[in-house]
This record gives C-alpha cells, sequence and structure tokens, in this order.
C-alpha cells in the first residue's frame, strides 16, 4: 500500500525536501549548535532565530515502540510498528518499523533509515533493524 503524501509547512519543507533526494536532514541552531526536532523558528535553548540544515546519517536506536491495531487506517500496512527512535545526533524521531518482527523488538535496538514512497511520488523515512547482528542492540 502507498502511504499519503506529507503536508509540509514552511518550518519543515526542507525536512521533506531531504527526503526527497533519500537524505535526512534536521534543523540545528546556529548559535548553540543543538539539534531541533521538530523544526522552529526560535532555539529553545538559547533563544536564536539563526539556525541551518544538516544532513545526519540515519543511524538510530530503538526508545520505545506500540502496534495499533483498532480502528485500522486504510492506506497503512499492519502490523504498523509506530515507533520513537533516538538519533546519534540526539533527536528523538517518530517513525515506523518495517522489515522486522515484532517478536524480536528490544529496547536499544540498532537501526538505520530506509526511504519509501507515498501516493504522490513523495519520500517517507522509515527505519528498520541493522541486519548485521540478530542479536543487535545496545545494552
Amino acid at each position: 500500500m502507498m502511504r499519503p503524501d506529507p503536508v509540509p509547512s514552511p518550518e519543515n519543507q526542507f525536512f521533506w525536501d531531504a527526503l526527497n533526494r533519500n537524505e535526512l536532514q534536521i534543523q540545528q541552531c546556529a548559535q548553540c549548535q543543538i539539534f531541533l526536532h521538530p523544526p522552529r523558528p526560535m532555539c529553545p535553548q538559547c533563544y536564536s532565530l539563526k539556525h541551518k540544515h544538516v544532513s545526519v546519517d540515519g543511524k538510530a536506536v530503538l526508545y520505545c515502540w506500540c502496534l495499533p491495531r483498532h480502528p485500522k487506517i486504510p492506506m497503512f500496512e499492519y502490523p504498523l510498528i509506530t515507533a520513537l527512535v533516538d538519533l546519534a545526533c540526539g533527536v528523538r524521531l517518530l517513525s515506523n518499523l518495517v522489515e522486522c518482527d515484532t517478536r524480536n523488538l528490544r529496547p536499544g535496538m540498532d537501526l538505520e533509515i530506509c526511504f519509501i514512497q507515498t501516493v504522490g511520488g513523495k519520500t517517507i523515512h522509515q527505519f528498520r533493524p541493522i541486519q548485521a547482528n540478530p542479536e543487535n542492540t545496545h545494552v
């Protein structure tokens, strides 16, 4: 099934444009250098209005997940794994997990980004377990 297209705002347009290039970009404060997600006009730490968009590698660690079951959303495949993932830059990102068995999910599991197409030809992010080691977790 094809996912619906994202609906960008002026603040996050760069994020969706980068995903269309199979790239993950996160907003970073130009003053204090903290990463910000979701994107916003002002840094919550130093109140700077200056920011930049930084490409990050898409490696992540599984923080937590849930398996929504009802009501089923027609444009999503089930089991749908909704997850919070921690990127190496310190950002916690909401996404979905793919290519994994729900019985093997563990907090701290190493993940990598992957990209899927939407119904309108846009690109969105998903995460999947890194397959190098089946016991792939941070302990």
